[in-house]
C-alpha cells in the first residue's frame, strides 16, 4: 500500500481560493435545514471520521485550542462552503443562532414590535423564549377592560 497523503495536503488540493471566499470543492454533507457543510476523513481505516473542514480550517490557521469549549465557528461570509479564515469566528451558539437568517435569528435581532414600540427591558415581558411588549400589553388589557364595562 502506498503512504496516506497529509490531512493539510489533501485539504487544500479541494480548496478554490476566489477574489472572496475560499470554497470547499470537495465532499458534503446536509446539515440543520439545506446548508450544506464540507467535510474531510480524517484517520485510519480502523479510527476514520469525517470532520467539518471549515472547523479544520479555523485549527489550522489559529491553533488545535482556538475554539473555545462550548463554542461554533460561525461563518461571516454566510457562505457555508467557505474555509477562509477570516471568514470564520469562534462564537457561542447562541450568538450563532442570532446571527443565523432563520425566524428566530430575524425575530431575535428586531428591536420594535410590529406596532413600533422599542423592545427595551423596562418594555418587555417574556413568555417562554417569545418577547411580549408590554405597552401592547397594556393597550389591549385596557380595551378589553372597557369592553366589559360598557356591556
Amino acid at each position: 500500500m502506498g503512504k496516506a497523503i497529509p490531512v493539510e495536503q489533501r485539504f487544500w488540493a479541494r480548496v478554490e481560493k476566489t477574489a472572496t471566499c475560499w470554497l470547499w470543492r470537495g465532499p458534503t454533507a446536509v446539515s440543520r435545514g439545506d446548508a450544506r457543510y464540507g467535510q474531510i476523513s480524517i484517520g485510519g481505516r480502523a479510527n476514520r471520521k469525517n470532520h467539518y473542514v471549515h472547523i479544520l480550517s479555523f485549527r489550522m490557521h489559529y491553533g488545535e485550542d482556538s475554539i473555545p469549549p462550548g463554542h461554533q465557528i460561525d461563518h461571516l461570509c454566510k457562505n457555508t462552503l467557505c474555509v477562509r479564515p477570516d471568514h470564520l469566528e469562534a462564537v457561542t451558539p447562541s450568538e450563532n443562532a442570532r446571527r443565523s437568517d432563520s425566524p428566530a435569528g430575524i425575530n431575535s435581532r428586531k428591536t420594535h414590535c410590529p406596532r413600533g414600540h422599542a423592545y427595551t427591558p423596562d418594555n418587555i415581558s417574556w413568555q417562554g423564549r417569545k418577547r411580549k411588549c408590554l405597552t401592547c400589553a397594556r393597550e389591549y388589557m385596557r380595551l378589553v377592560r372597557a369592553r366589559r364595562k360598557a356591556s
